[in-house]
């Protein structure tokens, strides 16, 4: 099935068809800019990374202005995703699942990097149903839940 997104890019809107999009619902979608000189990521609007991830368990990461269908990075979570972002450095991806958990990935190499829960409990009792990212030096996420609860996390320590 063809799908079709639209994309704001750099002051001018861009059609751009996923012949590969998700199996699945699709929960959120964020921007990242590529690579700086220095080998870093930034969360931007003026973004040229789209970074998806859906129910069917999966994070996704597309090139808008190569305009591929393909993705470039496909990733397993796992835990079918039910909210997410990428944090303000551009390189961390917070996935919310349905279950509860929460974890964050590698924008450029897929890899999970961090679970956010304490002895062995998830971050939230029910699915996670929003989630944002902060300026914090540390590389912060919040996320609220079905079980009516707000929670922080820092990928350097659990808050």
């Amino acid at each position: 099935m063809k799908r079709t997104f639209l994309v704001k890019v750099v002051g001018f809107c861009k059609d751009m068809d996923l012949y590969t999009a998700h199996a699945d619902r699709v929960e959120f979608v964020d921007a990242v800019k590529k690579k700086h000189g220095d080998g870093r990521f930034s969360n931007s609007r003026g973004a040229s990374l789209v970074v998806t991830g859906g129910r069917d368990c999966s994070l996704r990461v597309y090139d808008i202005e190569a305009a591929s269908p393909t993705p470039l990075r496909k990733t397993y979570t796992y835990e079918s995703v039910s909210a997410g972002c990428v944090n303000t450095n551009g390189v961390d991806v917070f996935v919310g699942a349905r279950s509860g958990a929460a974890s964050v990935f590698d924008v450029e190499t897929g890899q999970k990097k961090l679970v956010f829960s304490s002895k062995k409990k998830a971050a939230h009792e029910l699915e996670v149903t929003a989630a944002m990212s902060t300026s914090h030096p540390g590389g912060s996420f919040i996320s609220g839940g079905a079980d009516g609860i707000v929670t922080g996390g820092d990928r350097r320590v659990r808050a």
